[in-house]
């Protein structure tokens, strides 16, 4: 039970910092977490890709995306979401349409749970 609210806090931490755009402060404590023991959960990099594409630092987001995969946390339907309108603000149509086809291979969803935010 502690260790959950431990990477709730963690993930609270994180939001917090991405809204006022200190995404490099946020990725600092992700790794102070780690050290300490707090494994980052698919919340925590699902906030770190959002910020990352609302503040048009797509290939960042897919950074984050790649390291989630390495951590052995699968993306989800949030995942995706965030990545595909971010691509599609940024009139990346191909990558946003690459991005929605994986997600359906990954079996992530069956594309009715999509909801742009461009």
């Amino acid at each position: 039970m502690v260790a959950r609210l431990s990477t709730k806090l963690l993930n609270i931490c994180i939001a917090s910092m991405c809204k006022t755009k200190q995404i490099a402060k946020a990725e600092a404590v992700i790794i102070d977490g780690i050290r300490l023991g707090l494994l980052p959960n698919v919340v925590t990099y699902n906030t770190l890709i959002d910020a990352y594409c609302r503040l048009d630092c797509i290939d960042a987001g897919y950074y984050v995306l790649s390291r989630m995969k390495e951590a052995g946390i699968a993306p989800n339907v949030i995942s995706y979401n965030s990545l595909i309108s971010g691509a599609a603000r940024k009139s990346l149509l191909s990558s946003a349409l690459d991005l929605f086809e994986e997600m359906l291979r990954a079996g992530t969803c069956n594309g009715a749970d999509l909801y742009l935010r461009c």
